[in-house]
């Protein structure tokens, strides 16, 4: 009984380190990453050419929630 906890534990804590893991990459790839985009060129940026920089073949992304 008492190895079968054991692993059990263990596989509880390998099973939360990768969730872990998944979120902070689903976060820095789809999240913080765009966010920081977004805070240097805002949906509504004019470049200095007096466009829109989220025009032509550039869409505007949008933050990803988890």
């Amino acid at each position: 009984m008492s190895k079968f906890l054991l692993v059990d534990s263990n596989l509880r804590k390998t099973n939360n380190s990768f969730s872990f893991k998944s979120r902070n990459l689903f976060e820095q790839q789809f999240h913080n990453t765009i966010a920081q985009l977004l805070y240097n060129f805002p949906p509504d940026h004019i470049t200095s050419k007096d466009e829109h920089f989220w025009s032509g073949n550039k869409r505007c992304p949008h933050v990803l929630k988890f």
